[in-house]
C-alpha cells in the first residue's frame, strides 16, 4: 500500500504515519503531492490511501470509502495565528478573546 500525502510537516501526514507505525503497518512508498485534488485523484485511481478532512472529500463520497480514524487520531490541533510584531486592532483583540473564551467553554 502507498501513502499519498503532502510533504513532510503536514499534520495529516504526521497523524497517519503515527497511527500506521503504532499498528505496525508500513507503506510500500510515500508519494508526495502538492494539491488536495491530486491526492484525491490518485486515491480514486487506486494508487494508495490518504487522510483528509471529511468536509474536503464529502463531494466525492460516491467514489471513495471514508473510514473515521480512531481516537486520539481524529483531531488535528488547529491554531489561529498572527504575526507577533503586527498591530493588533481592537476588533482582532476581541476576536482572539472570543476564540479563547470558546475554547475554555468547550473543553471537557
Amino acid at each position: 500500500m502507498n501513502l499519498l500525502a503532502f510533504s513532510s510537516g503536514c499534520a495529516y501526514r504526521h497523524t497517519l504515519e503515527m497511527l500506521m507505525t503504532k499498528e505496525g503497518v508500513f507503506p510500500k512508498r510515500i508519494l508526495e503531492f502538492g494539491t488536495i485534488e491530486a491526492i484525491i485523484g490518485c486515491v480514486k485511481a487506486g494508487m494508495g490511501v490518504a487522510v483528509m478532512m471529511k468536509s474536503i472529500v464529502s463531494n466525492h463520497e460516491h467514489s471513495l470509502t471514508l473510514t473515521p480514524l480512531p481516537q486520539p487520531y481524529r483531531k488535528v490541533p488547529t491554531f489561529f495565528i498572527t504575526r507577533k510584531d503586527a498591530f493588533v486592532s481592537a476588533a482582532l483583540r476581541e476576536f482572539s478573546s472570543l476564540l479563547a473564551e470558546q475554547l475554555c467553554t468547550t473543553k471537557p
